[in-house]
């Protein structure tokens, strides 16, 4: 054990920082020698591996980022498809891509991700779950997860190599959305321009709810853009508390002025939180949605001298909101919140018997009286014109409901679904939603059809309350 003792007095002699005084240091020298002298698979005790263990060990007790790289090869590009934020040791399923095989294979957003090929996910640091979930294209991980109501599911998942944009523009009922899934610095610059010239006077809506990655400085550059001249940002704080950096509005010229709406959600995270926690506590953007996940960090790596290539990469700063509130732990909050369209068990049974599909196919092939056939073609339920003369828009709507519980009705035998009739009930307003999104998949182009998936997903508040709370901003066009 002289070659410990020997290796901790050079590291305290050669360190000023690490004060670290000789009753300190031994109980670990200690436990080092009780090692050493009993453990039973004596490989496992040998003095650069134990150094090594704890060394990695006082990394690893840090937080969710901080952690020492091995200099392994990458295993391959391709994944299956969705990306994760770890939180008090707990992997959370974060931003699951459109169409991608974990979306297929029924992960969603607030998942927990418990097992990768047969090994316990819980513990490890978000670098190396990316890591473990990475590989060669076509090649499969088994995955272990509970779902939002705690059951175990799992799954074999392709990965494939999924190409999508940092972001992407909507047009939206005379608004603009635009949908954020990664922040840097080009995506910060495009984002920017694409605002400051928005043809929709009724404004923007800026979608971070998938936003859970990306570089602090791209949204701290970003809210500049979109904030007037000396206002803080954020604040960020380094090593102890000390070292903290106010970053504040640089810009002299006019910013971006049209108005915002930005949607949250449990994933969006780090850079989507500083920039929505700058433009919700200056009053810049109506914040609809829910909390967000609650990590706003800033890391970075240093190269360790033992020659085998390995990195430690340390969180080195945390950021505040203006208003002094850590991000982390936090997240920023909503201030319309949006809830649940639909009990979680009825909306399950709905998609498990596919039933939005199945009418879509029965209303294009004949559509009821009650029904307009050429604008259902177009994707929308309306009501039809047909024979209406002498009757009130309520006296229509009504057969226009009833038609519709019939055709759900006569599905539901068919299909020979156990759904109690106040569940269907209960969802018929949301299975319309999901009829008119499959009808304008099937009737037009994608972007129109993603225009009409976007407006019918009431969880995310996307209908007419958040167009009419967007357009009483103040600027807002009338």
């Amino acid at each position: 054990m002289r070659r410990a003792g020997a290796f901790f007095a050079f590291l305290l002699a050669a360190s000023p920082v690490l004060a670290v005084s000789d009753s300190e240091l031994d109980p670990f020298i200690n436990a080092m020698s009780e090692i050493q002298r009993r453990y039973v698979d004596e490989t496992k005790a040998e003095t650069a591996l134990l150094l090594r263990s704890a060394s990695d060990g006082v990394v690893n007790a840090l937080d969710a980022e901080s952690l020492v790289l091995d200099p392994a090869p990458p295993a391959g590009e391709a994944g299956p498809g969705f990306s994760v934020g770890v939180r008090d040791g707990v992997v959370w399923v974060l931003d699951v891509v459109e169409g991608g095989p974990a979306g297929a294979a029924g992960l969603r957003e607030g998942h927990r991700l418990l097992q990768i090929d047969g090994k316990d996910a819980g513990g490890k640091k978000r670098a190396e779950i990316e890591r473990a979930l990475k590989g060669p294209a076509g090649s499969k991980v088994w995955l272990l997860w509970n779902d939002e109501e705690d059951s175990y599911r799992e799954a074999q998942v392709e990965r494939k190599l999924l190409a999508r944009p940092a972001w992407r523009r909507v047009p939206l009922d005379g608004v603009e959305l635009i949908q954020v899934f990664r922040l840097d610095g080009t995506a910060a610059g495009e984002i920017a321009s694409a605002l400051g010239s928005s043809p929709f006077a009724g404004g923007c809506v800026l979608d971070l709810r998938k936003c859970a990655g990306g570089d602090p400085d791209a949204a701290i550059a970003l809210a500049d853009a979109l904030l007037p001249g000396g206002l803080t940002i954020a604040t960020g704080r380094g090593a102890g508390g000390k070292g903290e950096h106010r970053y504040e509005t640089t810009r002299k010229s006019k910013p971006v002025s049209v108005p915002i709406v930005i949607l949250l959600g449990f994933g969006t995270r780090g850079a989507g939180e500083i920039l929505a926690g700058a433009l919700a506590d200056h009053r810049r953007a109506l914040a609809v949605g829910k909390r967000t996940f609650g990590y706003a960090s800033r890391q970075k790596d240093f190269p360790l001298p033992s020659g085998e290539g390995r990195r430690l990469r340390l969180t080195v700063e945390r950021f505040f909101t203006p208003g002094g509130v850590c991000l982390t732990g936090t997240g920023v909050g909503a201030e319309l919140e949006a809830g649940e369209p639909l009990p979680r068990r009825i909306e399950r049974e709905l998609e498990r018997y596919r039933v939005a599909e199945r009418l879509a196919d029965r209303l294009l092939a004949s559509p009821p009286a009650a029904f307009d056939a050429e604008a259902l073609k177009t994707g929308v339920l309306a009501l039809a014109a047909v024979e209406a003369k002498g009757k009130s828009v309520a006296e229509r709507r009504g057969e226009f409901e009833r038609a519709f519980q019939i055709a759900v009705e006569a599905l539901m035998r068919e299909l020979d679904a156990d759904i109690p009739r106040d569940a269907l009930d209960q969802a018929r307003l949301a299975l319309i939603s999901r009829v008119r999104v499959e009808i304008a998949g099937r009737r037009r182009t994608p972007d129109e059809a993603l225009a009409v998936a976007l407006r019918e997903d009431s969880e995310a508040a996307m209908g007419a309350d958040l167009i009419r709370a967007l357009r009483k901003m103040p600027g807002a066009a009338q």
